[in-house]
């Protein structure tokens, strides 16, 4: 009777897990030993694969392949198995997200990006604002200097007007005063001529008589 090859199915998960909490990734290793095991290479089939793609599921297929051909003439079940299980810890990842989820927080990013856009154009906007005010402060004090400045031009050329016409008014009375000496100097001396002239008429009367 020829004896059938032992057949050997093991359920591995990520190395450390034993539970289906935080698994995401993996696989049942089946293994059919030839009669010759270990002398032969096992049959090696990956079964009921979970969080893993195919381009990942080809990978661990040819990885083991190679370790099993390394380790013929060997028992290698076991270190075919710690083998894969190293490996499901590399992929243990949370499945991506679904279609709807994704759009949700795609549409929460839209919402941050226009709120934070929002925020932006307000702080320039208040300050352009802040800005305006400046120059229109500034635009007063320079209106309010120049109306002092021309306040300041327009009392001083009044002050010379008052001053120039203060002079003005003075002018005649000098000149009144000049002449009225004029006209005593004139009229002393023509009584003087007037004295000298009765008084020369005198002698000239006494001599004749």
């Amino acid at each position: 009777k020829i004896r059938e090859s032992p057949e050997i199915n093991l359920v591995l998960r990520p190395q450390g897990l034993t539970g289906d909490h935080e698994v995401y990734a993996k696989v049942d290793l089946w293994v059919k030993c030839p009669q010759t095991y270990p002398d032969i290479v096992p049959e090696i089939e990956l079964k009921n694969v979970k969080g893993l793609s195919n381009e990942n599921i080809n990978l661990l297929k040819s990885k083991l392949e190679v370790l099993a051909k390394e380790r013929c003439g060997e028992v290698m079940i076991f270190e075919l198995a710690e083998y894969i299980q190293s490996f499901l810890s590399d992929y243990n990842k949370p499945p991506s997200k679904s279609f709807h989820e994704e759009m949700l927080k795609n549409q929460q990013k839209e919402q941050e990006r226009l709120a934070k856009e929002e925020q932006q154009r307000i702080q320039d906007l208040k300050k352009k604002e802040e800005q305006m005010q400046r120059e229109i402060l500034h635009e007063i004090q320079r209106r309010e200097e120049e109306k002092r400045e021309e306040r300041k031009r327009k009392e001083i050329a009044k002050q010379e007007r008052f001053g120039n016409t203060t002079l003005t008014n003075q002018d005649p009375s000098t000149a009144q005063d000049v002449a009225g000496s004029k006209m005593t100097v004139s009229i002393t001396t023509g009584a003087t001529d007037h004295v000298g002239n009765n008084k020369y008429r005198a002698n000239s009367a006494g001599r004749s008589k």
